[in-house]
């Protein structure tokens, strides 16, 4: 090993440089052309802010969100705004954790959404709920009657660990939710067609809502938001490639 002598006066650099998920991010094999916002949250809370899509749309950062080698604790007070509108069709993949312990609400909270509580509730929604006991991952699309959900149950999951979870709202209303698991893909049912109609203006919040009703904190490394609904062998297509090439680049193994 060689020893590099320090010279008095001289700090070596260390700590509050970048990390390596400041700079990897995926390359999707499909939708790469519908892609208007990839985000990287880690390290730098001010580098995070950058879009790999769309360089001149960054993120607006509110608060002070905790950031880690890899990923950022969200929260009603620690947050991103996007800057994105919702589109008529959609997808959302993201690789966060599942909060612990999903049974109370307060530890609920919204990957991304424009999400808030009128009478009817309106905005687009994927992020964590409880159900009764049970934890949840749900991808929630308004339509012109109100909003409606595809719901996976996370049975097993580990809330230390990195997974990646996925929601589509086509432009005729159904909404579907994927979670991938160490490359084991659950996936909710889709819901009935609905008549879309338009999409919430509110711009899309990474890790609040605009009601703040979800107020729980949850960690998140990558979001990407495609302006169009992908195919469903697409989606997979795209979750295996995380599991496969993006997580092991940064030493994670359970997408």
């Amino acid at each position: 090993m060689t020893t590099i002598p320090q010279l008095a006066g001289i700090s070596y650099p260390g700590a509050g440089l970048p990390s390596l998920a400041n700079f990897v991010v995926p390359a999707f094999p499909n939708g790469a052309g519908t892609l208007v916002g990839l985000y990287s949250l880690a390290n730098d809370v001010d580098l995070s802010t950058f879009n790999f899509a769309s360089p001149g749309n960054p993120l607006l950062k509110s608060g002070a969100p905790a950031m880690g080698t890899l990923g950022a604790t969200l929260s009603s007070s620690a947050y991103y705004d996007t800057q994105l509108p919702s589109t008529a069709g959609m997808t959302v993949i993201a690789v966060a954790k599942s909060p612990i312990n999903l049974s109370t609400g307060a530890n609920q909270n919204n990957i991304i959404n424009n999400f808030q509580n009128t009478s009817p509730v309106t905005g687009d929604t994927f992020g964590f709920a409880n159900s009764g006991s049970l934890g949840t991952f749900r991808a929630i699309g308004q339509y012109t009657g109100g909003v409606q959900s595809s719901t996976i149950v996370l049975t097993g999951a580990d809330s230390t660990k990195w997974n990646t979870f996925a929601g589509r709202i086509r432009p005729t209303g159904e909404v579907k939710a994927w979670w991938s698991a160490s490359g084991a893909v659950t996936t909710g049912v889709e819901t009935v067609p609905q008549t879309r109609g338009t999409p919430q203006s509110r711009t899309l919040l990474l890790g609040k809502d605009y009601s703040t009703q979800y107020p729980g904190a949850m960690a998140v490394l990558m979001v990407a938001v495609f302006n169009s609904a992908l195919a469903d062998s697409d989606v997979v297509a795209n979750l295996a490639y995380l599991t496969s090439t993006y997580g092991p680049a940064l030493g994670i193994t359970t997408l």
